[in-house]
Protein backbone atom coordinates (compact mmCIF):
# COMPACT_ATOMS: atom_id res chain seq x y z
CA UNK A 1 0.00 0.00 0.00
CA UNK A 2 2.73 2.71 1.06
CA UNK A 3 4.19 2.17 -2.92
CA UNK A 4 0.66 2.41 -4.01
CA UNK A 5 0.37 5.88 -2.08
CA UNK A 6 3.90 6.97 -3.42
CA UNK A 7 2.90 5.91 -7.18
CA UNK A 8 -0.75 8.20 -6.67
CA UNK A 9 1.77 11.30 -5.53
CA UNK A 10 3.51 10.81 -8.52
CA UNK A 11 0.51 11.13 -10.73
CA UNK A 12 -0.82 13.52 -9.27
CA UNK A 13 2.41 16.05 -9.51
CA UNK A 14 2.26 14.82 -13.35
CA UNK A 15 -1.33 16.74 -13.24
CA UNK A 16 -0.60 19.62 -11.14
CA UNK A 17 2.18 20.21 -13.03
CA UNK A 18 0.39 19.84 -16.35
CA UNK A 19 -2.42 22.04 -15.17
CA UNK A 20 -0.22 24.75 -13.49
CA UNK A 21 1.99 24.92 -17.14
CA UNK A 22 -0.94 24.99 -19.15
CA UNK A 23 -3.11 27.83 -17.43
CA UNK A 24 -0.07 30.29 -17.00
CA UNK A 25 0.56 29.38 -20.75
CA UNK A 26 -3.04 30.47 -21.54
CA UNK A 27 -3.33 33.63 -19.72
CA UNK A 28 -3.54 36.91 -21.69
CA UNK A 29 -3.37 40.39 -19.54
CA UNK A 30 -6.09 42.99 -19.53
CA UNK A 31 -5.89 46.19 -17.83
CA UNK A 32 -7.51 49.73 -18.37
CA UNK A 33 -6.28 52.76 -20.30
CA UNK A 34 -6.97 56.39 -22.23
CA UNK A 35 -6.15 57.33 -25.45
CA UNK A 36 -6.10 61.03 -26.33
CA UNK A 37 -4.43 63.85 -28.40
CA UNK A 38 -5.58 66.96 -30.30
CA UNK A 39 -4.65 68.87 -33.54
CA UNK A 40 -4.39 72.33 -34.99
CA UNK A 41 -3.77 73.22 -38.57
CA UNK A 42 -3.47 76.38 -38.35
CA UNK A 43 -2.14 78.74 -35.25
CA UNK A 44 -1.17 82.36 -35.65
CA UNK A 45 -0.16 84.33 -32.73
CA UNK A 46 0.14 88.43 -32.84
CA UNK A 47 2.25 90.42 -30.27
CA UNK A 48 3.43 89.11 -27.41
CA UNK A 49 1.66 85.71 -26.71
CA UNK A 50 -1.10 86.43 -29.17
CA UNK A 51 -2.12 89.51 -27.37
CA UNK A 52 -2.95 91.21 -30.31
CA UNK A 53 -4.80 88.32 -31.98
CA UNK A 54 -4.65 84.54 -31.63
CA UNK A 55 -6.31 82.26 -34.08
CA UNK A 56 -6.36 78.33 -33.55
CA UNK A 57 -7.85 76.95 -37.22
CA UNK A 58 -9.46 73.71 -37.69
CA UNK A 59 -8.40 72.63 -34.02
CA UNK A 60 -9.61 68.64 -33.20
CA UNK A 61 -9.16 66.69 -29.38
CA UNK A 62 -10.45 63.66 -28.67
CA UNK A 63 -10.50 61.06 -25.75
CA UNK A 64 -11.48 57.10 -25.37
CA UNK A 65 -11.08 55.82 -21.64
CA UNK A 66 -12.05 52.61 -19.72
CA UNK A 67 -10.09 53.57 -16.53
CA UNK A 68 -12.17 55.16 -13.57
CA UNK A 69 -9.37 57.20 -13.20
CA UNK A 70 -10.97 59.13 -15.91
CA UNK A 71 -14.42 58.43 -16.03
CA UNK A 72 -16.98 56.36 -13.87
CA UNK A 73 -18.08 54.31 -16.77
CA UNK A 74 -15.98 53.39 -20.15
CA UNK A 75 -16.49 56.65 -22.58
CA UNK A 76 -15.37 59.20 -25.66
CA UNK A 77 -15.73 61.78 -27.31
CA UNK A 78 -14.37 63.49 -30.52
CA UNK A 79 -14.53 67.74 -30.83
CA UNK A 80 -13.77 69.94 -33.96
CA UNK A 81 -13.49 73.74 -33.33
CA UNK A 82 -13.29 75.69 -36.89
CA UNK A 83 -12.30 78.75 -35.74
CA UNK A 84 -10.90 79.58 -32.09
CA UNK A 85 -9.69 83.51 -31.84
CA UNK A 86 -8.90 85.91 -29.14
CA UNK A 87 -8.23 89.66 -28.83
CA UNK A 88 -7.02 91.84 -26.01
CA UNK A 89 -6.78 94.74 -28.26
CA UNK A 90 -10.07 94.09 -30.10
CA UNK A 91 -13.68 93.90 -28.46
CA UNK A 92 -16.51 91.37 -28.90
CA UNK A 93 -19.80 93.59 -30.41
CA UNK A 94 -22.24 90.82 -28.83
CA UNK A 95 -20.61 91.32 -25.60
CA UNK A 96 -18.39 94.28 -25.23
CA UNK A 97 -15.04 92.56 -23.59
CA UNK A 98 -12.43 91.97 -25.35
CA UNK A 99 -12.58 88.79 -28.17
CA UNK A 100 -13.01 85.48 -27.42
CA UNK A 101 -14.60 83.66 -30.31
CA UNK A 102 -15.62 79.91 -31.18
CA UNK A 103 -17.12 79.29 -34.51
CA UNK A 104 -18.24 76.13 -35.47
CA UNK A 105 -17.42 73.49 -32.72
CA UNK A 106 -18.62 70.12 -32.95
CA UNK A 107 -19.03 67.11 -30.64
CA UNK A 108 -19.63 63.71 -30.58
CA UNK A 109 -19.73 61.94 -27.30
CA UNK A 110 -20.33 58.38 -25.74
CA UNK A 111 -22.71 57.95 -23.60
CA UNK A 112 -24.59 61.61 -23.07
CA UNK A 113 -24.42 62.80 -26.24
CA UNK A 114 -24.48 61.87 -29.66
CA UNK A 115 -22.69 58.98 -31.32
CA UNK A 116 -22.11 60.73 -35.11
CA UNK A 117 -22.08 64.42 -35.73
CA UNK A 118 -21.79 65.35 -39.63
CA UNK A 119 -21.06 69.20 -40.74
CA UNK A 120 -21.90 69.17 -44.66
CA UNK A 121 -20.10 73.36 -45.62
CA UNK A 122 -19.81 76.02 -43.50
CA UNK A 123 -18.01 79.53 -44.63
CA UNK A 124 -15.84 80.70 -41.83
CA UNK A 125 -16.01 84.43 -43.54
CA UNK A 126 -20.26 83.99 -42.72
CA UNK A 127 -20.50 81.92 -40.29
CA UNK A 128 -24.51 82.46 -39.75
CA UNK A 129 -23.59 83.96 -36.38
CA UNK A 130 -22.60 86.96 -34.88
CA UNK A 131 -19.00 88.01 -35.61
CA UNK A 132 -17.32 91.61 -35.28
CA UNK A 133 -17.37 93.57 -38.27
CA UNK A 134 -14.19 93.13 -40.47
CA UNK A 135 -13.56 89.33 -38.59
CA UNK A 136 -14.34 87.87 -41.71
CA UNK A 137 -11.90 89.77 -43.66
CA UNK A 138 -8.78 88.59 -42.07
CA UNK A 139 -10.08 84.65 -41.11
CA UNK A 140 -11.57 83.16 -44.10
CA UNK A 141 -11.87 79.43 -45.52
CA UNK A 142 -14.58 76.57 -46.11
CA UNK A 143 -15.09 73.75 -43.41
CA UNK A 144 -16.23 71.44 -45.91
CA UNK A 145 -18.05 67.72 -45.01
CA UNK A 146 -17.09 66.88 -41.06
CA UNK A 147 -17.43 63.70 -39.51
CA UNK A 148 -17.09 63.03 -35.79
CA UNK A 149 -18.31 59.47 -34.31
CA UNK A 150 -17.88 57.88 -30.89
CA UNK A 151 -18.60 54.89 -29.38
CA UNK A 152 -18.27 53.07 -25.77
CA UNK A 153 -19.34 49.77 -24.29
CA UNK A 154 -18.82 48.10 -21.00
CA UNK A 155 -14.96 46.73 -22.31
CA UNK A 156 -14.16 49.42 -24.82
CA UNK A 157 -14.09 53.11 -26.46
CA UNK A 158 -13.54 54.58 -29.54
CA UNK A 159 -13.24 57.88 -30.97
CA UNK A 160 -12.54 59.15 -34.83
CA UNK A 161 -13.08 62.27 -36.98
CA UNK A 162 -12.34 63.02 -40.43
CA UNK A 163 -12.91 66.47 -41.78
CA UNK A 164 -11.42 69.08 -44.68
CA UNK A 165 -11.17 72.96 -45.12
CA UNK A 166 -9.98 75.28 -48.48
CA UNK A 167 -8.82 78.50 -49.21
CA UNK A 168 -7.98 78.89 -45.67
CA UNK A 169 -6.40 83.01 -45.13
CA UNK A 170 -5.68 84.06 -41.84
CA UNK A 171 -4.15 87.57 -39.99
CA UNK A 172 -3.77 89.39 -43.85
CA UNK A 173 -1.67 87.14 -45.81
CA UNK A 174 0.58 85.93 -43.17
CA UNK A 175 -1.19 82.41 -44.37
CA UNK A 176 -2.89 81.02 -47.17
CA UNK A 177 -3.71 76.98 -47.08
CA UNK A 178 -5.38 75.55 -50.34
CA UNK A 179 -6.77 72.24 -48.95
CA UNK A 180 -6.45 70.58 -45.64
CA UNK A 181 -7.79 67.27 -44.55
CA UNK A 182 -7.39 65.85 -40.95
CA UNK A 183 -8.29 62.86 -39.49
CA UNK A 184 -8.22 61.37 -36.25
CA UNK A 185 -8.86 57.59 -34.39
CA UNK A 186 -8.45 56.70 -30.58
CA UNK A 187 -9.73 53.26 -29.36
CA UNK A 188 -9.32 51.58 -25.95
CA UNK A 189 -9.58 47.87 -25.10
CA UNK A 190 -9.16 46.08 -22.02
CA UNK A 191 -5.36 44.70 -23.72
CA UNK A 192 -4.26 47.62 -25.51
CA UNK A 193 -4.75 51.20 -26.11
CA UNK A 194 -4.35 53.46 -29.90
CA UNK A 195 -4.23 56.86 -30.84
CA UNK A 196 -3.51 58.38 -34.26
CA UNK A 197 -3.25 61.76 -35.88
CA UNK A 198 -2.73 62.66 -39.40
CA UNK A 199 -3.20 65.94 -41.55
CA UNK A 200 -2.38 66.61 -45.06
CA UNK A 201 -1.73 70.20 -46.53
CA UNK A 202 -2.54 70.52 -50.23
CA UNK A 203 -0.28 73.70 -50.61
CA UNK A 204 0.70 76.51 -48.84
CA UNK A 205 1.94 80.03 -48.44
CA UNK A 206 3.22 81.56 -45.42
CA UNK A 207 4.15 85.23 -45.18
CA UNK A 208 3.58 87.48 -47.87
CA UNK A 209 6.47 89.86 -48.28
CA UNK A 210 4.30 93.12 -48.50
CA UNK A 211 2.02 92.22 -45.51
CA UNK A 212 5.02 91.30 -43.86
CA UNK A 213 6.35 94.67 -44.48
CA UNK A 214 3.26 96.92 -44.04
CA UNK A 215 2.89 95.45 -40.42
CA UNK A 216 5.87 96.81 -39.62
CA UNK A 217 4.49 100.24 -40.65
CA UNK A 218 7.01 99.88 -44.01
CA UNK A 219 5.83 100.09 -47.37
CA UNK A 220 7.00 98.79 -50.73
CA UNK A 221 6.34 101.95 -52.11
CA UNK A 222 8.96 103.71 -49.80
CA UNK A 223 11.58 101.26 -51.17
CA UNK A 224 14.39 102.74 -53.49
CA UNK A 225 14.69 101.60 -57.24
CA UNK A 226 18.24 99.97 -55.54
CA UNK A 227 16.06 98.06 -53.17
CA UNK A 228 13.47 96.87 -55.07
CA UNK A 229 15.62 95.63 -57.61
CA UNK A 230 18.08 94.07 -54.59
CA UNK A 231 14.88 91.80 -53.47
CA UNK A 232 13.98 91.40 -57.17
CA UNK A 233 17.54 89.81 -57.80
CA UNK A 234 17.99 87.58 -54.56
CA UNK A 235 14.16 86.17 -54.82
CA UNK A 236 14.74 85.68 -58.52
CA UNK A 237 11.42 87.44 -59.14
CA UNK A 238 10.73 88.40 -62.80
CA UNK A 239 8.84 91.68 -63.95
CA UNK A 240 6.06 91.17 -65.94
CA UNK A 241 6.40 92.53 -70.02
CA UNK A 242 10.38 91.59 -69.13
CA UNK A 243 12.95 89.19 -69.73
CA UNK A 244 12.73 86.67 -66.71
CA UNK A 245 16.61 87.17 -66.56
CA UNK A 246 16.53 91.03 -67.22
CA UNK A 247 17.81 93.06 -63.84
CA UNK A 248 15.89 95.95 -63.21
CA UNK A 249 18.98 98.44 -62.65
CA UNK A 250 20.18 97.63 -66.00
CA UNK A 251 17.19 97.65 -67.70
CA UNK A 252 16.61 100.90 -66.39
CA UNK A 253 20.20 102.39 -66.70
CA UNK A 254 19.69 101.24 -70.91
CA UNK A 255 15.89 102.62 -70.94
CA UNK A 256 17.62 106.10 -69.70
CA UNK A 257 20.51 106.31 -71.68
CA UNK A 258 18.29 105.66 -74.90
CA UNK A 259 16.00 108.58 -74.07
CA UNK A 260 18.89 110.62 -73.61
CA UNK A 261 20.94 109.91 -76.85
CA UNK A 262 17.13 110.17 -78.31
CA UNK A 263 16.71 113.90 -76.74
CA UNK A 264 20.02 114.50 -78.55
CA UNK A 265 19.18 113.57 -81.87
CA UNK A 266 16.01 116.04 -81.01
CA UNK A 267 18.40 118.88 -79.92
CA UNK A 268 20.47 118.16 -83.17
CA UNK A 269 17.16 118.10 -85.69
CA UNK A 270 18.07 114.77 -86.22
CA UNK A 271 16.19 111.61 -85.88
CA UNK A 272 15.11 107.99 -86.33
CA UNK A 273 15.60 106.06 -89.92
CA UNK A 274 12.05 105.66 -90.63
CA UNK A 275 11.12 102.26 -89.09
CA UNK A 276 13.65 101.55 -86.79
CA UNK A 277 11.42 102.24 -83.77
CA UNK A 278 10.94 98.45 -83.01
CA UNK A 279 14.17 97.14 -83.60
CA UNK A 280 14.98 99.93 -80.62
CA UNK A 281 12.13 98.11 -78.18
CA UNK A 282 13.32 95.14 -79.07
CA UNK A 283 17.17 95.64 -78.21
CA UNK A 284 15.75 97.17 -74.92
CA UNK A 285 13.68 94.12 -73.95
CA UNK A 286 10.28 95.96 -73.87
CA UNK A 287 8.76 94.50 -76.60
CA UNK A 288 6.36 92.99 -73.49
CA UNK A 289 5.78 96.52 -72.52
CA UNK A 290 5.16 98.51 -75.43
CA UNK A 291 2.61 96.99 -77.43
CA UNK A 292 3.20 96.38 -81.52
CA UNK A 293 0.04 98.87 -82.05
CA UNK A 294 1.96 101.53 -80.45
CA UNK A 295 4.95 101.02 -82.47
CA UNK A 296 3.50 101.28 -85.64
CA UNK A 297 1.95 104.39 -84.54
CA UNK A 298 4.97 106.08 -84.57
CA UNK A 299 6.54 104.59 -88.02
CA UNK A 300 3.37 105.72 -89.30
CA UNK A 301 4.18 109.60 -88.28
CA UNK A 302 5.29 111.78 -91.18
CA UNK A 303 9.00 113.18 -89.92
CA UNK A 304 11.75 111.26 -88.19
CA UNK A 305 12.02 114.06 -85.74
CA UNK A 306 8.22 113.70 -84.77
CA UNK A 307 8.65 109.62 -84.67
CA UNK A 308 12.07 110.55 -82.24
CA UNK A 309 9.82 112.67 -79.83
CA UNK A 310 7.24 110.00 -79.67
CA UNK A 311 9.77 107.37 -78.95
CA UNK A 312 10.97 109.01 -76.11
CA UNK A 313 7.64 109.00 -74.83
CA UNK A 314 6.76 105.77 -75.42
CA UNK A 315 10.41 104.83 -73.53
CA UNK A 316 9.42 106.88 -71.27
CA UNK A 317 5.98 105.67 -69.80
CA UNK A 318 7.71 102.37 -70.37
CA UNK A 319 10.13 103.18 -67.68
CA UNK A 320 7.11 104.10 -65.32
CA UNK A 321 5.26 100.86 -66.39
CA UNK A 322 8.66 98.74 -65.53
CA UNK A 323 8.83 100.08 -62.10
CA UNK A 324 4.80 99.96 -61.30
CA UNK A 325 5.42 96.20 -62.41
CA UNK A 326 8.25 95.79 -60.31
CA UNK A 327 6.30 96.81 -57.18
CA UNK A 328 3.31 94.81 -58.02
CA UNK A 329 5.04 91.82 -58.19
CA UNK A 330 7.12 91.94 -55.12
CA UNK A 331 3.80 92.94 -53.63
CA UNK A 332 2.65 89.70 -53.93
CA UNK A 333 5.52 87.60 -53.78
CA UNK A 334 5.22 84.60 -51.03
CA UNK A 335 8.33 85.00 -48.75
CA UNK A 336 7.59 80.98 -48.01
CA UNK A 337 5.58 78.68 -50.25
CA UNK A 338 5.06 74.61 -49.54
CA UNK A 339 4.19 72.04 -51.96
CA UNK A 340 2.15 69.37 -50.00
CA UNK A 341 2.69 69.23 -46.32
CA UNK A 342 1.63 65.45 -44.59
CA UNK A 343 2.71 64.66 -40.93
CA UNK A 344 0.81 62.38 -38.66
CA UNK A 345 1.68 60.76 -35.13
CA UNK A 346 1.03 57.41 -34.13
CA UNK A 347 0.94 55.96 -30.14
CA UNK A 348 0.10 52.26 -28.98
CA UNK A 349 0.14 51.12 -25.06
CA UNK A 350 -0.14 47.51 -23.59
CA UNK A 351 0.94 45.85 -21.03
CA UNK A 352 4.49 45.91 -20.98
CA UNK A 353 6.81 49.45 -22.20
CA UNK A 354 8.39 47.12 -24.92
CA UNK A 355 5.33 46.23 -26.28
CA UNK A 356 4.30 49.95 -26.33
CA UNK A 357 5.21 52.31 -29.39
CA UNK A 358 5.63 55.67 -30.20
CA UNK A 359 6.38 57.27 -33.41
CA UNK A 360 5.76 59.98 -35.89
CA UNK A 361 6.05 60.67 -39.85
CA UNK A 362 6.62 63.90 -41.47
CA UNK A 363 6.94 64.98 -44.79
CA UNK A 364 7.53 68.42 -47.12
CA UNK A 365 6.86 68.09 -50.81
CA UNK A 366 9.15 71.53 -51.34
CA UNK A 367 10.19 74.94 -50.66
CA UNK A 368 10.05 77.78 -52.64
CA UNK A 369 11.27 81.24 -51.19
CA UNK A 370 10.08 83.66 -53.68
CA UNK A 371 11.31 81.62 -56.64
CA UNK A 372 13.98 80.04 -55.41
CA UNK A 373 13.38 75.92 -55.14
CA UNK A 374 14.51 73.51 -52.38
CA UNK A 375 14.28 70.08 -52.12
CA UNK A 376 11.72 67.88 -50.83
CA UNK A 377 12.06 67.08 -46.56
CA UNK A 378 11.59 64.38 -45.26
CA UNK A 379 12.18 62.99 -41.38
CA UNK A 380 13.04 59.88 -42.66
CA UNK A 381 16.06 61.88 -44.49
CA UNK A 382 19.93 61.71 -42.88
CA UNK A 383 19.81 64.43 -40.57
CA UNK A 384 22.60 66.35 -42.07
CA UNK A 385 20.82 66.69 -45.33
CA UNK A 386 17.36 67.66 -43.63
CA UNK A 387 19.71 70.40 -41.56
CA UNK A 388 21.32 71.75 -44.69
CA UNK A 389 18.00 72.55 -46.61
CA UNK A 390 16.67 74.34 -43.70
CA UNK A 391 19.74 76.00 -43.01
CA UNK A 392 19.75 77.32 -47.00
CA UNK A 393 16.16 78.54 -47.05
CA UNK A 394 17.00 80.65 -43.54
CA UNK A 395 19.77 82.14 -44.97
CA UNK A 396 18.31 83.20 -48.26
CA UNK A 397 15.46 84.88 -45.98
CA UNK A 398 18.23 86.74 -43.80
CA UNK A 399 19.95 88.33 -47.50
CA UNK A 400 16.42 88.78 -49.08
CA UNK A 401 15.28 90.87 -46.26
CA UNK A 402 18.32 91.97 -44.96
CA UNK A 403 18.51 94.72 -48.80
CA UNK A 404 15.84 96.42 -46.78
CA UNK A 405 18.33 98.56 -44.71
CA UNK A 406 18.96 101.87 -43.54
CA UNK A 407 22.15 103.31 -42.56
CA UNK A 408 22.57 104.76 -38.53
CA UNK A 409 25.07 106.22 -36.39
CA UNK A 410 27.33 103.54 -36.01
CA UNK A 411 26.71 101.05 -38.80
CA UNK A 412 23.13 100.01 -40.52
CA UNK A 413 19.73 98.42 -39.06
CA UNK A 414 18.03 96.12 -41.51
CA UNK A 415 15.62 93.36 -41.26
CA UNK A 416 18.03 90.48 -41.82
CA UNK A 417 17.36 88.58 -38.77
CA UNK A 418 13.08 89.27 -39.57
CA UNK A 419 11.81 85.69 -39.96
CA UNK A 420 13.40 82.75 -39.30
CA UNK A 421 11.46 78.83 -39.71
CA UNK A 422 11.46 75.77 -38.80
CA UNK A 423 10.36 72.40 -40.56
CA UNK A 424 9.29 69.18 -39.49
CA UNK A 425 10.04 69.76 -35.33
CA UNK A 426 9.25 66.46 -33.58
CA UNK A 427 7.48 68.07 -30.06
CA UNK A 428 7.83 64.52 -28.25
CA UNK A 429 8.50 60.75 -28.63
CA UNK A 430 8.50 59.03 -25.38
CA UNK A 431 7.52 55.37 -23.99
CA UNK A 432 7.42 55.09 -20.38
CA UNK A 433 6.02 54.06 -17.28
CA UNK A 434 4.28 56.46 -15.24
CA UNK A 435 2.40 55.56 -12.18
CA UNK A 436 2.07 51.99 -13.20
CA UNK A 437 0.72 52.94 -16.58
CA UNK A 438 2.72 52.71 -19.41
CA UNK A 439 2.66 55.73 -21.76
CA UNK A 440 3.41 56.34 -24.97
CA UNK A 441 3.48 60.27 -26.69
CA UNK A 442 4.33 61.66 -29.62
CA UNK A 443 4.11 65.34 -31.19
CA UNK A 444 5.27 66.61 -34.29
CA UNK A 445 4.82 70.28 -35.99
CA UNK A 446 5.27 70.75 -39.63
CA UNK A 447 6.28 74.38 -39.90
CA UNK A 448 7.18 77.30 -37.72
CA UNK A 449 7.56 80.32 -38.86
CA UNK A 450 8.70 83.50 -36.63
CA UNK A 451 8.71 87.06 -37.06
CA UNK A 452 11.08 89.46 -34.58
CA UNK A 453 11.25 92.71 -35.69
CA UNK A 454 14.99 94.67 -34.77
CA UNK A 455 15.57 96.24 -31.37
CA UNK A 456 15.24 99.55 -33.51
CA UNK A 457 12.62 99.12 -35.85
CA UNK A 458 11.54 102.68 -35.24
CA UNK A 459 14.51 103.96 -36.79
CA UNK A 460 14.30 101.82 -39.79
CA UNK A 461 10.89 102.87 -40.48
CA UNK A 462 11.49 106.65 -40.01
CA UNK A 463 14.90 105.73 -42.23
CA UNK A 464 12.77 104.09 -45.16
CA UNK A 465 9.71 107.11 -44.78
CA UNK A 466 12.36 109.62 -45.64
CA UNK A 467 13.14 108.21 -48.48
CA UNK A 468 9.74 109.20 -50.01
CA UNK A 469 10.14 112.67 -48.46
CA UNK A 470 13.23 112.98 -49.86
CA UNK A 471 12.02 111.83 -53.60
CA UNK A 472 14.53 108.77 -53.78
CA UNK A 473 11.91 106.00 -53.51
CA UNK A 474 10.38 103.96 -56.21
CA UNK A 475 7.57 105.97 -55.64
CA UNK A 476 8.57 108.99 -56.41
CA UNK A 477 10.66 107.61 -59.56
CA UNK A 478 7.36 106.67 -60.77
CA UNK A 479 5.29 109.73 -59.93
CA UNK A 480 8.46 111.30 -62.24
CA UNK A 481 7.78 109.70 -65.07
CA UNK A 482 4.15 110.95 -65.17
CA UNK A 483 2.79 107.51 -63.88
CA UNK A 484 0.20 106.21 -61.16
CA UNK A 485 1.98 104.37 -58.00
CA UNK A 486 -0.14 101.18 -58.44
CA UNK A 487 -2.26 99.91 -55.82
CA UNK A 488 -1.03 97.33 -53.22
CA UNK A 489 -2.52 94.70 -50.97
CA UNK A 490 -4.38 96.08 -48.47
CA UNK A 491 -5.09 92.71 -46.45
CA UNK A 492 -2.63 93.74 -43.55
CA UNK A 493 -4.48 97.50 -43.33
CA UNK A 494 -7.83 95.29 -43.11
CA UNK A 495 -6.63 93.68 -40.26
CA UNK A 496 -5.07 96.23 -38.01
CA UNK A 497 -8.05 98.44 -38.73
CA UNK A 498 -10.55 95.38 -37.60
CA UNK A 499 -8.22 95.14 -34.32
CA UNK A 500 -8.47 99.14 -33.58
CA UNK A 501 -6.84 102.59 -34.40
CA UNK A 502 -3.05 102.75 -34.04
CA UNK A 503 -2.24 99.21 -34.13
CA UNK A 504 1.05 97.74 -35.95
CA UNK A 505 0.39 94.34 -36.17
CA UNK A 506 4.00 92.72 -36.08
CA UNK A 507 5.51 95.65 -34.33
CA UNK A 508 6.36 93.12 -31.10
CA UNK A 509 6.91 89.69 -33.58
CA UNK A 510 4.39 86.72 -34.34
CA UNK A 511 4.56 83.09 -34.11
CA UNK A 512 3.01 80.96 -37.03
CA UNK A 513 2.55 77.69 -36.31
CA UNK A 514 0.80 75.06 -39.30
CA UNK A 515 0.15 71.54 -38.30
CA UNK A 516 0.63 70.71 -34.83
CA UNK A 517 -0.40 67.31 -33.68
CA UNK A 518 -0.49 64.97 -30.45
CA UNK A 519 -1.06 61.43 -29.53
CA UNK A 520 -1.08 60.54 -26.32
CA UNK A 521 -1.85 56.47 -25.19
CA UNK A 522 -1.73 55.04 -21.45
CA UNK A 523 -2.44 51.27 -20.12
CA UNK A 524 -2.30 49.93 -16.68
CA UNK A 525 -2.33 45.84 -16.53
CA UNK A 526 -4.54 44.88 -13.62
CA UNK A 527 -5.89 41.36 -13.82
CA UNK A 528 -5.52 38.44 -15.86
CA UNK A 529 -8.13 35.97 -17.67
CA UNK A 530 -7.36 32.12 -18.74
CA UNK A 531 -6.92 31.39 -22.68
CA UNK A 532 -10.79 29.71 -22.95
CA UNK A 533 -12.34 32.74 -21.00
CA UNK A 534 -12.86 31.39 -17.75
CA UNK A 535 -11.19 32.60 -14.03
CA UNK A 536 -8.10 30.25 -13.32
CA UNK A 537 -7.46 29.83 -9.62
CA UNK A 538 -4.52 31.35 -9.51
CA UNK A 539 -4.37 34.18 -10.90
CA UNK A 540 -1.20 36.14 -12.21
CA UNK A 541 0.77 38.63 -14.59
CA UNK A 542 3.88 39.31 -15.56
CA UNK A 543 6.80 37.63 -13.51
CA UNK A 544 4.19 36.05 -11.69
CA UNK A 545 2.82 34.11 -14.97
CA UNK A 546 6.49 32.84 -15.08
CA UNK A 547 6.96 31.55 -12.39
CA UNK A 548 4.02 29.50 -11.94
CA UNK A 549 5.12 28.39 -15.14
CA UNK A 550 8.40 27.75 -14.43
CA UNK A 551 6.69 25.63 -10.88
CA UNK A 552 4.64 23.55 -13.57
CA UNK A 553 7.50 22.26 -15.64
CA UNK A 554 9.27 21.44 -11.93
CA UNK A 555 6.02 19.26 -11.02
CA UNK A 556 6.00 17.80 -14.33
CA UNK A 557 9.49 16.92 -14.04
CA UNK A 558 9.53 15.25 -10.50
CA UNK A 559 6.62 13.27 -11.04
CA UNK A 560 8.32 11.59 -14.67
CA UNK A 561 11.11 10.90 -12.05
CA UNK A 562 9.03 8.99 -9.49
CA UNK A 563 7.58 6.98 -12.21
CA UNK A 564 10.49 5.94 -13.83
CA UNK A 565 12.21 4.84 -10.37
CA UNK A 566 9.06 2.54 -9.91
CA UNK A 567 9.55 1.17 -13.21
CA UNK A 568 12.55 -0.16 -12.32
CA UNK A 569 13.34 -3.96 -10.92
CA UNK A 570 13.42 -3.95 -7.35
CA UNK A 571 16.60 -5.11 -5.58
CA UNK A 572 16.64 -9.30 -4.10
CA UNK A 573 16.64 -8.30 -0.47
CA UNK A 574 13.85 -5.65 -1.01
CA UNK A 575 12.01 -8.36 -2.78
CA UNK A 576 12.46 -10.36 0.27
CA UNK A 577 11.19 -7.70 2.42
CA UNK A 578 8.12 -7.08 0.50
CA UNK A 579 6.61 -10.67 1.22
CA UNK A 580 7.64 -10.61 4.39
CA UNK A 581 5.01 -7.55 5.15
Amino acid sequence: MRYVRVAAAATSLLLLGAVTSLGSAGAATTGVGTAKGNTTVVHVALGTSGALLDVRLLGDDSLSSVDTKTSAAPSAFSKLTAVRASSKVMNDPTTSKPLDLTLTSLESRQPGGQAEVTQSSVDLANPGSPVPAGLGQIISGNLNLAKLTSAADASSAKSALNASLTNAKVAGALLDAQAVNTSLAGATTSTETTSTRAVNVDALTVLDLGAVLDGLDISLINLTVDQINALLTTLKVPVPGLDPAANLNTTIDAIQQKVADLIAAVNSNSGLVNGTAGSVVTTLGLGGVIPTADIDAINALATPLAQTNALIDALQGALSDVLSSALSALDGTALLKLNGVDVSATTKAVDTVAGSSADYTGKIGGVTVGNLSFAALDLGQAVDTLNATVASVNDTLSKTLGEIKIPVVGGTVDLSKLVSVKFLQPTVKTVSTVNGYNTATAGITAVTASIKPPTDLAALVAGIKAQTVGGTSIASAIQGLGGTVPQLSAAMTTLETTLGTGVQALQDGANVNVVEVLALSEFKPSVTTTGTGTKGPLAATGAESSQLTALGLLLVALGLGLGRWFAMPLPAAWARRRYEI
